[in-house]
């Protein structure tokens, strides 16, 4: 909670002094696609390993509820409706696996979810929660909040709502983190960011306003109100195979945007081209080899200053 509200006002910090809007000018394209595809490979690393541990193909281990057949089968069901503005895929999904779910809390005889009315109660962190949450998680989840849930997503908003830029800017998505973090927070939230991937992912599934949030919000909220958390054992039973598939779907949406890592101005020349992939590979490299978008952003920033430094000298030697 305390880590939340600390990375949540450092962000709010970059977005009202638009220091955010400087790193983003200075952050070439290549570098941002870089961030990109690195977080997309962690998606579908993490996605991957989601269904290894779903149970397998059979043997002891197998589940019916739970398995690599559900995975193959949701596989096959997505990718054939890939394209398809008319089938909800990801919506089937879920349905198929909240029936799943239903069937296994009955015959388990586990909680089930009961109506009642809950309500969040305000936390206040004492000083010591503060500093300790603050060091020990908000300084080092700034790099992955301001790079990927910023500057990336801003980049990937831009990509799929050309016709919105004025509105997608890393200002207002920095202001926007930062508020959500800091209120939500005392209410006891987990620390919550817009992320890349989420867009990716809902973008993919069939989302293409803001519409499609206010009403998973809305829905979000009277579960939470009615349900509270008698809903864990239903969501605990939800197939890791379905939902590994799906977090599979987004990893591979949100890696898809690096495809567009040529610089405004650079020359249409092989060259060129292969210097701004290499800056691609090398940030995607780092960020998923040492899982840290941190080390990620730096490295590509480093091979960037690089290229430019032997470019400038060649091209005084030239001339």
């Amino acid at each position: 909670m305390s880590a939340g509200i600390g990375v949540g006002s450092m962000i709010l910090i970059l977005g009202i002094t638009r220091t955010i809007k400087i790193i983003e000018k200075w952050t070439p394209i290549p570098v941002v696609r870089g961030i990109q595809l690195g977080a997309g490979v962690t998606l579908i690393i993490k996605a991957a390993d989601m269904v290894r541990k779903s149970g397998g193909w059979g043997g002891s281990s197998w589940k019916w509820n739970d398995n690599y057949e559900w995975a193959i089968l949701s596989f096959i069901f997505v990718f054939t409706f890939y394209s398809s503005k008319r089938v909800p895929s990801a919506l089937i999904l879920f349905i198929v696996g909240l029936i799943i779910a239903l069937i296994k809390v009955f015959r388990s005889d586990s909680i089930l979810p009961s109506a009642s009315f809950n309500y969040p109660e305000v936390i206040v962190p004492t000083l010591e929660e503060f500093k300790v949450g603050f060091l020990s998680a908000s300084l080092g989840q700034l790099p992955l909040t301001a790079l990927n849930s910023v500057i990336a997503l801003a980049a990937l908003a831009n990509d799929l709502f050309p016709e919105r830029s004025s509105l997608n800017t890393v200002g207002r998505i920095s202001i926007s983190i930062g508020l959500m973090n800091i209120i939500g927070c005392f209410f006891g939230s987990t620390p919550y960011c817009h992320g890349s991937g989420g867009l990716a992912g809902q973008y993919r599934f069939g989302a293409r306003s803001e519409v499609s949030i206010l009403i998973l919000g809305f829905f979000k909220l009277i579960l939470g109100i009615l349900f509270g958390k008698t809903l864990t054992s239903l969501l605990n039973y939800f197939p890791m195979s379905i939902l590994g598939l799906m977090l599979f779907v987004s990893g591979a949406e949100l890696s898809s945007a690096a495809r567009n890592f040529v610089r405004k101005g650079d020359h249409d020349d092989d060259e060129t081209k292969k210097k701004n992939f290499t800056l691609v590979i090398v940030t995607a490299g780092l960020l998923v080899g040492f899982q840290n978008d941190g080390i990620g952003y730096i490295g590509g920033m480093l091979v960037s200053l690089l290229f430019f430094i032997t470019h400038y000298f060649q091209h005084r030697r030239s001339s």
